[in-house]
């Protein structure tokens, strides 16, 4: 099941890079199945990053296979400081 997966996907993330994934409503999800979450640093409570997660198939609405789009970047690394900028 989904959940069961999602569970452990998000505690080995928060084991293996100290973040803590939250699910939060969010108006801009294009289904009702869209999950918009959050993941926080653990330590300092700050943002990391953000994502929709549309794990359902709907018929003539997806392609077939891996698929992902980039809605926002941001680098610090990469000298894009605008930022973090938020859905």
């Amino acid at each position: 099941p989904l959940d069961a997966v999602l569970e452990g996907l998000f505690h080995l993330l928060g084991e293996l890079f100290d973040v803590e994934v939250r699910e939060e409503p969010n108006e801009l999800s294009w289904a009702k199945d869209v999950h918009f979450y959050r993941l926080v640093n653990r330590s300092t409570g700050g943002p990391v990053a953000s994502f929709f997660l549309d794990a359902h198939r709907r018929a003539g609405q997806k392609r077939r296979g891996f698929w992902a789009s980039r809605i926002q970047g941001y680098s610090e690394l990469l000298g894009d400081r605008h930022g973090p900028r938020r859905p």
